[in-house]
């Protein structure tokens, strides 16, 4: 196991019902499918476990594997072009947060 996974496989353990994230350190090998159908059944909460884990295992892959995808660095670089034309075009972090949390079902 990659080093640094081990945590986040701990936190997704809980919602497919494993017991402190493996079993024996294995987890049961389950198809895309079974996952997929698995996830239908977890709660909003345990759903967003499982969305960070994703996106650290992405960033993970991003930076000490595979590096951006062309598409991904042709989409930076029309980001930094916009963002060097107007500096001041985007809205601060607490602004963005507190529409994020308006629109956030309860």
């Amino acid at each position: 196991m990659p080093p640094n996974l081990s945590g986040c496989l701990a936190r997704v353990a809980a919602p497919f019902g494993l017991p402190n994230g493996a079993q024996g350190n294995r987890f049961p090998s389950m198809s895309k499918t079974e996952i997929l159908e698995a996830l239908t059944h977890l709660t909003a909460a345990d759903r967003g476990v499982v969305w960070e884990c994703l996106w650290e295992l992405e960033e993970r892959g991003l930076v000490e594997d595979r590096g951006p995808t062309d598409d991904e660095k042709a989409l930076l670089d029309r980001e930094l072009e916009a963002y060097q034309r107007d500096r001041d075009g985007g809205s601060p972090w607490p602004e963005v947060a507190a529409r994020l949390r308006r629109k956030a079902p309860a």
